[in-house]
This record gives structure tokens, C-alpha cells and sequence, in this order.
């Protein structure tokens, strides 16, 4: 979607400031550094990942340009944008082109550049790990992602353990759907299972996590007593559920 309401450049000072990174980025593509460059937002499309920084939404976008002083545009591409753990800002390229075709930085597309990461603590890793879903198939962060998935997995997996063995104090007693949420939970509980004793887990996992909001939706249009006990159960499974599809995610990319 083409947009002109490009959030960021709305701040003089982070338009500045993430500009200045992009020129400087350049240096990447063996592009020496030239005064007469500018970044044009102008005619953007908002790509849907981001980062909040300085409380706006910097947001990743193509057909970014960069301009001489006679608004020609020299290069075009995709821009990508992170924060670490400390709420640093990172803006790069990800793809860059110009009138003789696609410039390469000696990296791969859509993924965090080795000069970004190279300046990333271990904190910042994980917390981008965790953070950042839509780095599903960066190389770099899959090891520091299945760490984090694990812990998610084994936290979730309690949770879910803890439902199934009270599952009493969330339905009333003429309540039959609740063995529905015992038989979604067993199963996540397994394919959770699989994942932590390493076994091989299939990354088009099937669940019915979604009929079970189905359910919560009825609860809530029928005004019964117990609704919010309900969605707590499906919340929780829904946590754990996200948990083992992006374990599958880095199992399958390792």
C-alpha cells in the first residue's frame, strides 16, 4: 500500500537521525560518501515490520529512494529498522538498487547485516530473539530463538499442565466443553513434549486452538457466568500454542 503518512518523518529529529544511518549505510555497497545525497520518503510502502523508538513506529519500507540535489534518484530499496535491548536505534538497507541493477553488500537479503549484529551484545541478541518475530529466517538469530522458544515452551507447558489438573475451577459443573480445552491442551502438552526430548516436530503443526476461541466468543455473547475463567484457559493455550509454531520455525531452519 502506497502512503505519504509515513509515521517517523513526521519527528524532525528521528527523520534526522535514521536519514544520517541510511547515508552512512551506503558506505556498505561501496558507495563513497557524498554530500549531495538525500533520502526521499516520499512515495514509500510500509512493509509492516518495525520498531518503536522515541514513542513512533519506525516502520521497514521499499522503494525508498536517495536523491541528488537535482531530485534524481540515484539508488532505491528496502530499509529495516531495530532497537536492542537498551532502545538503541539500528536503520540499514536490506536491499539496494540503482539504474544498473541490484548493488550487493557481500550479504543476504532480509535478514539482520553481519555489520548491525557484529555491534549487538548478547543481551541484545536474545532480546531480538524474543522481540523481533519477524526475523523468522534470519540464520543468525534462529540458535538465540530456540532458546528462547525452549524457555517459553517449558514455562507455557506448566501452565497448561496446571489447567488440566484444575480444570474444574474454570467450567461450571454443566459445563461438557471443557473437555474440549483438556483434549487441545494434551495436545499442545505433546507437541511441546517433542520439542523439548528433541524429537522431529513438524512445522504445519495442526491444532484447534481457533474453534476454542469460537467457544470463548459464545461465552461471552451468552453472558455466561464464567467467561473470564474461560478465556484465562484459552489465552494460555494460545501462549503455548505460539510457543511450539515458532519452535517448529527454528527447528526446521537450523
Amino acid at each position: 500500500m502506497k502512503t505519504n503518512d509515513y509515521q517517523f518523518i513526521e519527528d524532525e529529529n528521528v527523520r534526522i537521525e535514521v536519514n544520517n544511518m541510511l547515508l552512512q549505510d551506503l558506505r556498505s555497497y561501496g558507495i563513497s560518501d557524498r554530500d549531495d545525497l538525500e533520502i526521499d520518503w516520499s512515495n514509500v510502502v510500509e512493509e509492516g515490520s518495525g520498531t518503536d523508538y522515541k514513542g513512533l513506529y519506525v516502520e521497514s519500507a521499499s522503494d525508498v529512494s536517495v536523491k541528488n540535489k537535482r531530485n534524481e534518484c540515484i539508488y532505491n530499496g528496502w530499509v529495516d529498522h531495530i532497537t536492542d535491548s537498551k532502545g538503541r536505534l539500528f536503520s540499514f538497507w536490506t536491499i539496494l538498487d540503482s539504474s544498473a541493477g541490484r548493488l550487493s553488500s557481500g550479504e543476504h537479503d532480509f535478514s539482520i547485516p553481519v555489520r548491525i549484529w557484529k555491534l549487538l551484545s548478547e543481551e541484545d541478541k536474545y532480546y531480538l530473539a524474543e522481540t523481533y518475530q519477524g526475523w523468522s529466517q534470519d540464520k543468525n538469530l534462529l540458535p538465540y530463538r530456540k532458546v528462547v522458544v525452549t524457555k517459553q515452551i517449558k514455562e507455557s507447558s506448566t501452565e497448561v499442565s496446571n489447567i488440566i489438573d484444575n480444570i474444574d475451577n474454570y467450567f461450571l459443573p454443566e459445563d461438557f466443553n471443557k473437555n474440549l480445552y483438556i483434549e487441545e491442551g494434551k495436545k499442545l502438552l505433546d507437541l511441546a513434549d517433542n520439542f523439548l526430548s528433541k524429537k522431529e516436530l513438524n512445522p504445519n503443526i495442526s491444532t484447534n486452538t481457533h474453534e476454542l476461541w469460537s467457544k470463548v466468543e459464545d461465552y461471552k455473547e451468552k453472558k455466561i457466568n464464567n467467561t473470564e475463567k474461560v478465556q484465562e484457559i484459552f489465552r494460555i493455550l494460545e501462549k503455548l500454542e505460539s510457543a511450539v509454531r515458532h519452535a517448529a520455525i527454528a527447528i526446521r531452519k537450523l
